[in-house]
């Protein structure tokens, strides 16, 4: 699907006091883009935000749900984060600003690809 996203990355510090922190801080590509928290457990963190649409398929109005979860996983004296779900453009963009931000970001799913077929990464 074209609004999928995954991408993981490293920030300074242990994973509870990471997802602590953005429990009650989010980033800024969450709020600006109306996500809220819905749910939680012990390593991560789930945001949901809803879209109305109007089409002539639908005939009316109808909604759309888009979720990002969040884990949060030590990785030495970093948090490993990975964003999996989906989100607008803009959203993803914001996303990979912020991993950029944090040194960099990449798709875990790409890493164990190569991994798997003998590439150094």
């Amino acid at each position: 699907m074209a609004d999928e996203i995954t991408i993981q990355f490293a920030v300074t510090g242990q994973p509870d006091a990471v997802r602590t922190y953005w429990r009650s801080e989010p980033p800024n590509f969450l709020n600006e883009n109306g996500y809220r928290m819905v749910d939680e457990s012990y390593d991560s963190l789930v945001f949901s935000r809803t879209n109305r649409l109007a089409g002539i398929v639908s005939w009316g109005m109808s909604k759309t749900t888009a979720r990002l979860a969040i884990n949060f996983r030590v990785d030495g004296t970093f948090t490993k984060i990975t964003v999996t779900g989906q989100a607008p453009e803009r959203a993803r963009e914001q996303i990979a600003e912020y991993a950029a931000s944090c040194g960099g970001g990449h798709d875990p799913r790409m890493t164990r690809f190569l991994l798997a077929r003998g590439y150094a990464v």
